[in-house]
């Protein structure tokens, strides 16, 4: 990014316009109402072939404030100190040197070439196995429906008969429980895109009633 001619660093000192941290994802602060270092920026990313989705702030919810960009808001990065570009590297399916399908870049020396990591948005990466175990669940069972470990409070606390507070996220999975068995709406899938003439990139999320699910982001030339 410096050899770009870009003033990015750790922090804002040494007039720089860009503070933050890069690796596998990059979380990148501006300075104040610097919306123009913001374009410079996600512009030069655009250009990298090591660069996947890139997500900005100040969109409709689904498109992004910067041109090409998805809105934070999609992957629920709307806290006050979510950066104003957040970026993951790029992932493909090409074979690891064990011949399992998924590949990324990696910025750093902490994780060696054929190592493994997290972060990103691959298939691969988003999807893991959440089980759950006692006499209050179904078993032998496998739900078709999408789920993530923000539904395991409010689930175990259904098999207690507590209502979880509103603070508390994520769904009772109904379908799990063996007395009250209660299975979910179809879920609907949507896909988010954003593109520029020269680069597209996509998010698919699954939805289950008033729940939305990360599924997949990747990025493709347009």
């Amino acid at each position: 990014m410096r050899d770009a001619g870009i003033r990015v660093g750790s922090s804002f000192a040494d007039d720089n316009l860009i503070a933050g941290n890069t690796g596998y994802c990059g979380a990148l602060r501006m300075a104040a109402g610097n919306d123009a270092a913001m374009r410079e920026l996600v512009n030069w990313l655009f250009e990298q072939p090591w660069c996947g989705p890139v997500f900005t702030p100040g969109g409709n919810g689904v498109l992004g404030g910067v041109k090409g960009t998805l809105d934070l808001a999609l992957v629920s990065l709307t806290h006050p100190r979510t950066p104003e570009v957040y970026y993951v590297l790029a992932a493909d399916d090409t074979p690891d040197p064990w011949g399992r399908p998924g590949s990324c870049y990696f910025s750093g020396e902490a994780i060696p070439v054929g190592g493994a990591t997290h972060g990103g948005l691959h298939p691969i990466e988003m999807n893991n196995l959440l089980a759950i175990g006692g006499g209050a669940f179904r078993q032998r069972y496998a739900s078709p429906w999408p789920a993530s470990h923000t539904d395991i409070v409010p689930t175990m606390l259904a098999a207690f008969g507590i209502r979880a507070p509103a603070s508390v996220t994520g769904r009772v999975l109904t379908e799990a429980h063996v007395q009250s068995a209660i299975e979910p709406a179809p879920p609907q899938t949507l896909t988010c895109i954003s593109e520029t003439p020269k680069r597209r990139q996509r998010l698919n999320l699954s939805r289950v009633g008033e729940h939305t699910y990360i599924d997949h982001g990747w990025v493709e030339p347009n």
